[in-house]
């Protein structure tokens, strides 16, 4: 496909760069840096955001009732 951009000077200079140093024509490397730039975007477009929620958790068991604790430490259950 082809499109007629407008390219400032200091980056058509970085692309003529890369084009010495890789070879090939200005049209393959401009799509692949656009591709890669696309392709990280979308990447950060996707990362999950944390959110942290906390509720209170409340007491269980009465730390004094020394029964009740060893009862809570002894179960197997996780």
């Amino acid at each position: 496909m082809r499109l007629a951009v407008d390219i400032s000077p200091p980056v058509f200079r970085a692309l003529l760069a890369l084009r010495e140093e890789r070879g090939g024509s200005l049209d393959d490397i401009a799509s692949d840096l656009l591709a890669e730039a696309l392709g990280a975007r979308r990447e950060r477009e996707r990362a999950p955001v944390l959110e942290w929620r906390a509720r209170p958790m409340g007491a269980r068991v009465d730390p004094v009732d020394k029964d009740a604790l060893y009862a809570i430490l002894d179960d197997p259950r996780p």
